[in-house]
């Protein structure tokens, strides 16, 4: 009796899922007309958007300096220099004004 009475609601849960979906579904009009006009408020929006964006990038800039920094004592370096490194770029600076002092003209 117990599985007669679980067999029924499953299959009238079906029926009304079937029945609402179509009801549902033929009662949506075709066509949509939306119309959509920029407000002060959406100016101010992409502008605080686009502020917040290039804060981050900022930000991630930053920090992909720092960790350019910290290679320097966990992988010192003999003849590598990393690209845009703060502290690659002193090395090579010290490095180059050293051999312009020591470069002799015949």
């Amino acid at each position: 009796m117990f599985k007669k009475v679980i067999t029924f609601l499953l299959l009238l849960n079906f029926v009304t899922t079937l029945s609402v979906g179509y009801i549902v579904y033929t009662n949506v009009p075709k066509e949509y007309n939306i119309t959509v006009e920029a407000t002060p408020s959406d100016k101010e929006f992409e502008t605080n958007m686009r502020n917040g964006m290039s804060q981050l990038m900022l930000g991630q800039n930053f920090l992909n300096v720092g960790l350019l920094r910290v290679h320097h004592f966990v992988e010192p370096h003999v003849d590598m220099f990393y690209e845009n490194c703060p502290e690659c770029e002193k090395d090579k600076a010290r490095i180059l004004e050293e051999e312009k002092d020591s470069i002799t003209s015949k």
